[in-house]
């Protein structure tokens, strides 16, 4: 084919500023980062709850002393590796308790804002 005559590409305009070419490797790897915190987070989890459970039931009448489970639970505690995720979960009953009435209040600059939680039917029933 003969060489083409008129206009050809210069690479002086380019799509995607060169201080952004990467953006999208950027956002994958900060989903891969997040992931991976999460994972080990998860990981690191579950024996609490299992030893707060064996903790409780063995508090009931007739069952041996909880001293030697005091410190898995602790332990379990102080393993998470997302302090944000243990904050979280120990503000979970105070957040489920705000969301479970009727109407949600928050106080910004002296001043209450309400927004309603619930509606009604036509039958008038509570609808959350």
């Amino acid at each position: 084919m003969p060489p083409a005559e008129g206009k050809a590409a210069t690479g002086k305009t380019v799509i995607v500023p060169a201080a952004r070419a990467r953006y999208l490797a950027e956002i994958a790897d900060t989903v891969r980062g997040y992931h991976q915190a999460g994972g080990r987070a998860g990981q690191a989890d579950p024996p609490a709850p299992a030893v707060a459970r064996g903790h409780r039931s063995a508090e009931q009448p007739k069952a041996k002393p909880t001293a030697d489970l005091q410190p898995l639970l602790e332990q379990g505690r102080n393993r998470r590796s997302i302090p944000h995720a243990r904050k979280l979960v120990d503000m979970w009953p105070q957040v489920k308790e705000s969301y479970s009435g009727d109407e949600y209040v928050v106080k910004i600059r002296d001043k209450e804002i309400r927004t309603k939680l619930t509606s009604r039917s036509l039958s008038g029933s509570r609808i959350p």
